[in-house]
């Protein structure tokens, strides 16, 4: 495994990324609930589903490329074509 060369998230940006996906209601359960199930589409490119939780203190959040629509010339985005690697920690299973 190799350390990355990408610029590391904050818990403020971690956050903002979260904040720009949900609707006012899931930011408010969120707030109240400190986790939060969510999807949201791409018109034409793709649907997305994602999990925003709190732990340890900070604000998680992990989003899975669910499909891209068939009529799509560009498809899903390479990096939604397999399950990111993990070295540690359990991976979720979405319902179909």
């Amino acid at each position: 495994m190799n350390a990355s060369t990408e610029e590391v998230l904050t818990p403020k940006d971690t956050l903002s990324l979260a904040y720009s996906v949900l609707t006012e209601n899931q930011k408010k359960r969120f707030e109240t609930e400190n986790e939060l199930d969510f999807s949201f589409g791409i018109q034409n490119l793709a649907r997305f589903r994602g999990n925003v939780f709190k732990q340890r203190g900070c604000v998680s959040v992990v989003i899975a490329c669910r499909r891209s629509p068939p009529s799509s010339p560009i498809g899903p985005a390479a990096s939604c074509s397999s399950p990111a690697p993990r070295a540690r920690g359990r991976a979720r299973r979405w319902p179909r």
